[in-house]
């Protein structure tokens, strides 16, 4: 947890590998994939990519995956003990995709620059169910960007800031909310598959309505409530008071 947390700190990432087996990780694969299937988009492999939406409803597994031990302990630390998930999905980089533009993801882009460094608002969690490195399109950070309190230029070029994270199939990717990254280039003949969840502080408004979603579970136990902000304060007062 200690090395986790300093890397987090210090370059806005971390990778630990081997915390699912590669069994797991690839049945996992297979989900999704088997998914990808039943939901074709043209629009989206135009892109050069395959997204899976509202995964937690979709099967089981996810919800464990949500809850794992080892992420559950990072995002508290990092993001208080009432912390909830803020968006789940899957995204499949197909071969020949290119590099996509750089950027940071929600809530940070809904703020004016410049916007807080201290603390972060949400956080990262990257499940590798396929290898992620420079020949498989593996997602590029650039190493202390969380520590810039704007976006990167729409337009930028900052490839030669970046770094391509080596994460074999099994690993998790943890990174501060606010790190600048990019899908990278996958020259391999293969997919890159990968898990991308995303949580924030309690008082963050979430990225997709996990909520909604809750009504479709079975029985969830507290914890996945939580997480999918059954506990969030929503306003109760009318007009007038």
């Amino acid at each position: 947890m200690r090395q986790i947390l300093t890397a987090m700190d210090e370059y806005g990432y971390c990778v630990v590998p081997s915390v699912l087996s590669e069994s797991e990780a690839r049945g996992l694969a297979q989900i999704i994939v088997d998914l990808q299937d039943a939901e074709a988009r043209p629009d989206g492999e135009q892109l050069g990519h395959r997204r899976v939406l509202h995964l937690l409803v979709k099967h089981p597994v996810f919800l464990d995956l949500l809850c794992h031990p080892l992420a559950m302990a990072v995002m508290e630390t990092y993001l208080g003990p009432d912390f909830v998930c803020s968006t789940w999905s899957s995204n499949c980089i197909l071969p020949g995709a290119d590099l996509t533009y750089w950027h940071v993801d929600h809530p940070y882009w809904t703020i004016a620059a410049p916007y807080p460094i201290d603390p972060a608002l949400t956080a990262h969690t990257i499940w590798c169910l396929t290898d992620m490195n420079e020949e498989t399109g593996g997602t590029k950070f650039v190493a202390r960007s969380h520590r810039r309190p704007n976006l990167p230029e729409h337009d930028g070029n900052y490839d030669h800031e970046g770094r391509t994270l080596s994460a074999p199939a099994g690993s998790v990717i943890f990174a501060h909310g606010a790190c600048w990254h990019s899908a990278g280039h996958n020259r391999s003949n293969f997919p890159r598959i990968a898990i991308f969840a995303r949580y924030a502080r309690n008082f963050i408004i979430p990225q997709e309505d996990l909520k909604h979603q809750l009504t479709a579970l079975d029985a969830p136990n507290e914890l996945v409530q939580r997480l999918m902000g059954a506990k969030q304060y929503v306003p109760q007062r009318g007009f007038p008071y």
